[in-house]
């Protein structure tokens, strides 16, 4: 975001779009990260590719603190990261030999205030309702030292992407009424 050049001498203000500030994070065991890249990072490189998402994995030293669980980060507009997210899911679905009809176990992290106010708007019961996806926001950090909690999505494929992308929206919504800040989505 920022000032942008418009053609001639009239500069252009662009808000940066929330999107980009409020990034689906989401928990995998370290042993699936190779899953998820591929050979030489094709795998990823392709996921990308196809949904216009930016995706990585946090090293652990970004993190404050360490993690038995990998951090993937997607970021982008709303529907890249919704089909980064899905392309994603079947990847690890098909490397874990797993059938389309179970059920997917996601466990997405959110800032704790984010966690705050998606229980205090009952996000969850509207969740499995819309889209039978059981969700709980969980009382425990993710770690200590990571003012972040975890979200289990237990659910359908199809289910559990917009139970994330849900998720998301009411961040942004709360980002855009200064209930929840950007800097509240930095690790």
């Amino acid at each position: 975001g920022g000032v942008q050049e418009n053609g001639g001498n009239r500069a252009v203000f662009k808000r940066p779009h929330l999107d980009d500030i409020c990034p689906i994070k989401f928990l995998v065991p370290e042993g699936s990260v190779g899953f998820i890249l591929g050979s030489k990072g094709l795998a990823v490189k392709e996921i990308q590719e196809q949904s216009g998402a930016d995706i990585a994995i946090l090293r652990e030293r970004d993190l404050p603190c360490h993690l038995a669980d990998k951090v993937v980060s997607i970021t982008g507009d709303a529907n890249a990261k919704k089909h980064g997210l899905r392309l994603l899911l079947e990847r690890l679905r098909k490397a874990s030999n797993q059938s389309f009809e179970n059920n997917e176990l996601l466990i997405v992290i959110v800032p704790m205030r984010a966690a705050t106010l998606l229980t205090n708007l009952q996000v969850p019961p509207r969740l499995m309702e819309r889209f039978g996806v059981d969700v709980h926001v969980n009382v425990m950090r993710v770690a200590d030292g990571l003012d972040w909690k975890p979200v289990s999505m237990m659910g359908p494929l199809k289910g559990t992407v917009e139970a994330v992308a849900e998720v998301m929206s009411v961040c942004e919504n709360a980002i855009a009424q200064n209930d929840l800040s950007r800097e509240d989505f930095v690790i």
